[in-house]
């Protein structure tokens, strides 16, 4: 990740502008099935979510991922669907994997669907951009 990158995404992500935290809702629930379904992507090397492919090397998230999210300068809340605060699904409306952006007002705002999320085709680096870009349009709107 550039530091050019790194810089816009600290200017998106001023802590007096509307967003208070992001919330990245991956496509899985806290459950058994969803467990073994997990269990059988990591063996054939494909997933379902795309956000997962994006953040995680496996069980692991990856480095680059950590060091973006330390360095956004935002509160990051990583979430399985079937979890997080009220008003957090209702943002999401069913579509997953997603992220979404808690206001300061207590409002949950979707910033990236499913579809857009399986546009950046496993690019940390497309994942970026498109934060970036939505944090600077929910500053200016």
């Amino acid at each position: 990740m550039s530091e050019a990158t790194v810089m816009r995404a600290s200017r998106a992500a001023d802590p007096d502008g509307p967003v208070k935290q992001l919330y990245f809702v991956y496509a899985s629930d806290l459950s058994l099935s969803s467990a073994f379904q997990f269990l059988g992507e990591l063996m054939s090397g494909e997933t379902a979510c795309q956000l997962c492919a994006i953040t995680h090397a496996g069980l692991v998230e990856r480095k680059s991922w950590k060091e973006y999210r330390r360095k956004l300068g935002i509160n990051v809340r990583l979430v399985l669907r079937n979890m997080g605060p009220k008003g957090l699904a209702a943002a999401v409306a069913g579509e997953y994997p997603a992220v979404v952006a808690e206001t300061h007002h207590g409002t949950f705002e979707r910033l990236l669907s499913a579809s857009q999320l399986r546009a950046c085709a496993g690019s940390p680096k497309a994942l970026y951009e498109l934060i970036e870009g939505a944090l600077e349009r929910s500053r200016s709107a």
